[in-house]
């Protein structure tokens, strides 16, 4: 009996576990401030949620050796028919912590799909500044595309 108890104890934990983080393979990211852009058909893009809804993602890196990027966002709502978030952003040695991410699907979406993806996939990462009027502006920085296999 404590055999299959235990059993059933590891079995919960592992679907637990496999279900809040998932990793899509392979991406192309597009560093529209800098001019890089990194690609990968072998490395894993991984979205973990960490509740509350928020989320983080990491896993994009420079010839699979180092992180270059990862973000941290806190859903917002719906802007447009598209989700929005917000948070921080970790790209090389520089942290924004005024970060924007409009995208077609939950961010909760891409924790559990694998790579069977909607056909409409594109994640888009802006800047916001406030000038001295408070206006705010945005600026596209990064889109992260994953393949439609």
């Amino acid at each position: 009996m404590k055999r299959v108890l235990l059993v059933w104890v590891l079995l919960v934990v592992s679907v637990t576990c496999f279900c809040q983080g998932g990793g899509i393979l392979g991406y192309k990211m597009t560093d529209v401030k800098f001019g890089n852009n990194y690609s990968s058909t072998t490395s894993k893009v991984n979205f973990v949620n960490k509740g509350q809804g928020v989320y983080t993602i990491d896993g994009i890196s420079r010839d699979g050796k180092e992180d270059v990027f990862s973000a941290t966002l806190q859903y917002v709502g719906m802007f447009e028919g598209e989700y929005k978030y917000k948070g921080i952003l970790a790209y090389k040695l520089e942290l924004y912590s005024n970060v924007v991410v409009y995208t077609p699907h939950k961010l909760s979406t891409y924790t559990t799909v694998g790579n069977d993806l909607p056909s409409k996939n594109v994640i888009e990462f802006y800047i916001y500044e406030k000038n001295g009027l408070g206006d705010v502006s945005f600026k596209t920085i990064f889109q992260l595309t994953f393949p439609h296999y």
